[in-house]
């Protein structure tokens, strides 16, 4: 691992550099005018979609949306609450659970503030159990990656010259970039010198295990607490194997995955792979994948590859007989039309409910039919365990949509 002088590292360095060579037009990530480096996030974004990284990281486009609003209001309440935990010897209390509640209730949305209360209730009862092993949160972590050689340099990225222990903006023999992150909660694990790091979603897309263990940011975050400085900081044993754990709030559900040296070390050769490409390789070419919806470019249907899938044309509808790596790739396909298919209800639910309960439009009815829970008519007569089933049936109002003669 490669250790550089501080006064290297330093804001007073990347000002210099910024004022001694061309201005680039975004100041974010690689492409940042007075601290240039890599978020663990953005490089995740890169492994998922080129366009993405160009989109968001060099164009400086932002997805704006109530449910991305909200997300961030989650995220800051959550951490209101860790900090909380942090300073209390005996804990949580409900003032600090009603603090955070109440930074999530201005956005209006009673439903998803009532799905988040209950999810702050579990999380207090658990974080109390385990405030013993946590080390920190919203944890800063960094790295140096050493990339090698850097032959061309169309975007004029910055990157360390390793040979002048200088910033350049042009091709050199021996470059690096900067990694800097921070991490949702970092705990103890087991053995006292190992790790669990925890990483937190709102929403979106559950990862399988072996989706979350070849996930770029999981991995980088282990294999950046592998390094010296941190290894020295966290008292860790870098040869140990961590933990990496992803929640997602608004499903209540945790995935975790091993993280040994082999898998960490297989993460930053990816990583320097990547680097590179963003590096030399001024194209930036999409790919529909699960979180599409989270992309800016998906807004306004922007990206050619996404309006060919919504269209019907895309490389979706070429799948005739799928085999099966396509078969899986149909899957993540899936999760996008679903979560669409769920906002768009979600809208036309509440035209309906502005007009009264009732919309006839484009030959269509559209109203709301309220379920009182329990056993349906339809199911007398059925099986033991078909009528346990509906009897967890819970009372609610569902959407429904049929032609409008029918």
């Amino acid at each position: 691992m490669v250790r550089l002088e501080a006064d290297l590292t330093s804001g007073h360095e990347a000002r210099k550099m910024g004022g001694t060579m061309a201005r680039t037009k975004v100041a974010r990530g690689l492409h940042a005018e007075l601290d240039p480096h890599l978020s663990f996030s953005q490089l995740d974004r890169a492994g998922l979609c080129l366009a993405w990284h160009e989109a968001e990281y060099r164009r400086g486009m932002t997805l704006s949306s109530k449910a991305a609003a909200f997300g961030r209001a989650v995220h800051e309440a959550i951490q209101a609450i860790d900090a909380a935990l942090g300073g209390k010897t005996g804990g949580l209390g409900p003032d600090d659970l009603e603090a955070a509640k109440r930074r999530v209730s201005r956005h209006g949305d009673v439903l998803l503030h009532a799905k988040f209360s209950e999810w702050v209730e579990r999380y207090a009862e658990r974080a109390n159990r385990e405030r013993t092993q946590i080390v920190g949160t919203e944890v800063p972590v960094w790295a140096w990656l050493k990339i090698g050689a850097v032959g061309r340099n169309p975007l004029r990225v910055p990157v360390m010259d390793l040979e002048r222990k200088a910033w350049t903006r042009g091709p050199c023999r021996s470059a690096a970039v900067k990694l800097v992150g921070r991490i949702d909660r970092l705990d103890r694990g087991p053995m006292q010198d190992d790790a669990v790091i925890i990483e937190r979603k709102t929403w979106g897309h559950i990862p399988s295990r072996d989706e979350l263990a070849s996930s770029l940011q999981l991995g980088l975050y282990a294999w950046a607490l592998r390094q010296p400085e941190m290894v020295e900081q966290f008292r860790l044993n870098p040869a140990r194997e961590y933990i990496g754990r992803w929640e997602s709030v608004y499903h209540g559900v945790q995935v975790e995955v091993a993280l040994d040296v082999r898998t960490t070390d297989d993460v930053a050769r990816k990583a320097r792979d990547l680097v590179l490409r963003l590096i030399e390789d001024g194209t930036r070419p999409a790919v529909f994948h699960s979180r599409c919806l989270e992309c800016p470019l998906s807004s306004g249907a922007r990206c050619k590859v996404f309006r060919a899938e919504l269209r019907g044309d895309g490389s979706l509808r070429r799948i005739l007989r799928p085999s099966l790596g396509e078969y899986q790739k149909l899957g993540a396909r899936i999760t996008v039309f679903d979560q669409l298919h769920e906002q768009a209800a979600g809208l036309i639910r509440t035209r309906v409910e502005a007009v009264g309960g009732v919309l006839v439009e484009d030959g269509f009815r559209a109203e709301l039919k309220h379920s009182k829970g329990g056993l349906p008519d339809q199911y007398q007569g059925k099986t033991h365990e078909e009528l346990l089933e509906a009897l967890k049936r819970q009372p609610g109002t569902r959407l429904h949509i049929r032609a409008a003669g029918r």
